[in-house]
């Protein structure tokens, strides 16, 4: 009990003036509650600042040159360093580094054979890299052309039969492709006079 009244005496002496007990204990301990919260918000943000400075010391320290508007710059884990801004149409593809990437594109559309030894289907707007075919009455043949096929082009026939050919589709051109009248084969499949086909192209 002695001891407990000399506490309750001493107390008010490790106070400040502002933080001398009033009587009412329940005011008090709000009071000292919420300069422990201030205290607290103080040293987050003290600890706050210090990691901002020594984010901003790295990337002033960093001797990046030759930077223009659009690039980005990224940490490897060691350095700073720059990426070139990409070009219109191109997405960032993240990784160590990262890189520009052109996404994946794909239209289709029709064109009606004209009969002729070649014809120019233009207007897709970008490099085909792969390319299917096929029309849209008559008798059923797939075509398939890729990149890699170079001068082939891959056939499906109407009984499931698979064959290559040369003169069906040209070539894979950057803004279509080209189509033929199958002479090397003996047969028009891809460019009959007033046939409609139908073609599936895109970019790898």
């Amino acid at each position: 009990m002695r001891l407990l009244l000399i506490i309750f005496l001493l107390f008010p002496f490790y106070l400040s003036a502002e933080e001398t007990l009033t009587g009412d204990y329940e005011t008090d301990i709000v009071n000292l509650k919420d300069e422990l919260r201030r205290l607290r918000k103080d040293q987050d943000a003290d600890t706050l600042n210090d990691q901002e400075a020594s984010y901003y010391n790295n990337i002033s320290n960093s001797t990046i040159t030759g930077e223009v508007s659009g690039d980005i710059q990224y940490f490897d884990g060691s350095n700073w360093n720059r990426l070139p801004k990409g070009t219109t149409g191109q997405i960032l593809k993240t990784g160590t580094p990262p890189s520009w990437v052109t996404p994946v594109q794909m239209k289709t559309g029709t064109y009606t054979g004209n009969g002729a030894a070649t014809q120019a289907i233009t207007g897709i707007g970008f490099q085909v890299a792969t390319l299917i075919v096929y029309p849209e009455s008559g008798t059923i043949r797939i075509l398939h052309k890729a990149t890699p096929d170079g001068a082939n082009a891959l056939i499906t026939n109407n009984a499931g039969s698979t064959y290559y050919t040369t003169d069906d589709v040209i070539s894979l051109d950057a803004d279509g492709f080209t189509v033929g009248d199958g002479s090397t084969q003996g047969i028009n499949l891809f460019n009959i006079h007033a046939i409609v086909y139908t073609y599936i192209s895109a970019t790898y």
